[in-house]
């Protein structure tokens, strides 16, 4: 069993911005915060994506949809946003360019990635119509989304992240399985795995790619090794009840050195896990004597020295010990 220590010995907690609550539109999709600076983060509200500025403390609208959004990526300046009934809209950030606004189908898109690979910007999208869509986002020439790939699966998908070294791409269903997919030649599914028996609802790479996280409503986020497939460990939830909670939320930290691994339960904790040493790790509690807090997700700053996190209470800042997590030790939890 793991050993649970307080959060601090890794990060502290530095700023919490009330005014800003990320709105959750599907209970089983908590990937809602995001950034691409140390003291930015971006969130959902209603129908608006908004920034955060933590050294500010204001927050600014950034992009108003016509859709309340289930999920939404923002990279390199291109935001894109899905919702129930397949609305998908695709924009350029700088100038208001649209790639796409409109209906992709007809069922709830659960996860969109706008990411880089080499020159190529891309769009992956899942949904509950089990299917996995990429397109290139082409900013030159007139046809603005040009379809890349396009895989059925067995089961309603509800990630998708693709591998910091561009080579795989993974996505989760409600099978409980992940789906491991070739993206450099001829793209193909390469393997497949029913890790747990409930929903798989999100995953993660580590930034050098050596392994894979998935996050189950059965409680349990999983960490495991991509070459050999091999689990490392599982890790539980944790409520008072005693009851697992569901596990909605990874992210590995994007800075290699640092070795950590986070992911969220549906509400109250927030867990930190030492990927170097995982039989221990620490968790954050948000809730309060009288009522759960929800979360609506979690990143780590593109550096990786900073972490966020989106609640019903608002946003919390905290700032990881990276000079603690460089010294190459196993944590010192005393």
């Amino acid at each position: 069993m793991s050993q649970v220590f307080p959060f601090s010995p890794f990060a502290t907690r530095y700023s919490h911005y009330k005014k800003a609550t990320p709105t959750i539109q599907h209970w089983e999709l908590r990937d809602l915060v995001h950034c691409e600076s140390s003291e930015e983060v971006v969130i959902t509200e209603g129908f608006g994506i908004y920034k955060v500025d933590f050294r500010n403390q204001v927050k600014s609208p950034l992009y108003l949809l016509d859709f309340k959004p289930t999920c939404f990526s923002v990279h390199g300046g291109i935001l894109a946003a899905g919702g129930m009934g397949g609305k998908l809209k695709v924009v350029r950030l700088e100038d208001g360019r649209i790639f796409y606004a409109g209906n992709l189908g007809t069922h709830v898109i659960n996860s969109v990635l706008v990411t880089q690979r080499g020159n190529d910007k891309l769009l992956f999208i899942v949904s509950n119509s089990r299917l996995l869509q990429g397109f290139r986002l082409d900013e030159d020439c007139s046809s603005e989304l040009v379809l890349i790939c396009r895989s059925e699966s067995c089961t309603c998908l509800n990630y998708v992240a693709l591998s910091p070294d561009g080579r795989l791409l993974l996505t989760v269903g409600d099978s409980g399985e992940y789906f491991i997919y070739s993206v450099q030649d001829a793209f193909r599914v390469i393997s497949s795995f029913r890790i747990c028996t409930r929903p798989a609802l999100c995953c993660a790479w580590s930034a050098n790619s050596q392994y894979f996280a998935v996050a189950s409503q059965d409680g349990h986020c999983y960490l495991l090794e991509t070459e050999t497939e091999k689990l490392v460990t599982r890790l539980g939830s944790w409520q008072s009840n005693g009851f697992n909670s569901t596990c909605s939320c990874v992210k590995f930290c994007p800075n290699n050195v640092l070795d950590l691994l986070t992911f969220t339960e549906n509400s109250n904790y927030i867990h930190l896990v030492d990927i170097r040493d995982v039989n221990g790790h620490q968790m954050e509690y948000f809730g309060d004597s009288d009522r759960d807090v929800d979360i609506a997700g979690t990143c780590f700053s593109p550096q990786g020295d900073k972490l966020f996190v989106g609640t019903s209470q608002g946003i919390y800042a905290y700032e990881i010990s990276t000079a603690q997590r460089r010294s190459f030790g196993k944590g010192d939890f005393t």
